[in-house]
């Protein structure tokens, strides 16, 4: 992974001890270098007191790139009561979702219809 990328993760991890954390992609191809990311630095991320450990992203997305549908952007964002993915998805006919996913138990939590496509 490319250091630019670490670094843009370790500042969002130093802001994000203020009220919350956020890692993000958008781009295919750092989709898939996010997906590759060691898990240990994942749990390090979404915090080491966690009772339970975040599902890794490459589970998050392979669940979600099925049947033609592929994920375009995912975030990990620490709230207060859990931590989340924020997804968005295109199906395979064309139409954008956004959808908030339990980053522990794989519940989905929202999913919106994305009007902005």
């Amino acid at each position: 992974m490319k250091t630019y990328q670490y670094l843009l993760i370790t500042s969002g991890i130093i802001l994000g001890l203020a009220g919350g954390i956020t890692i993000g992609v958008s781009e295919a191809e750092d989709i898939q270098e996010v997906a590759r990311m060691p898990q240990d630095f994942m749990l390090k991320v979404a915090g080491t007191n966690a009772q339970q450990p975040v599902i890794p992203f490459n589970e998050i997305i392979s669940q979600y790139e099925q049947d033609g549908s592929r994920v375009t952007d995912i975030e990990l964002d620490r709230e207060l009561t859990r931590d989340v993915y924020e997804l968005e998805v295109v199906d395979a006919t064309g139409q954008g979702w956004d959808m908030d996913i339990d980053a522990r138990t794989g519940e989905v939590l929202s999913k919106h219809r994305d009007w902005d496509d």
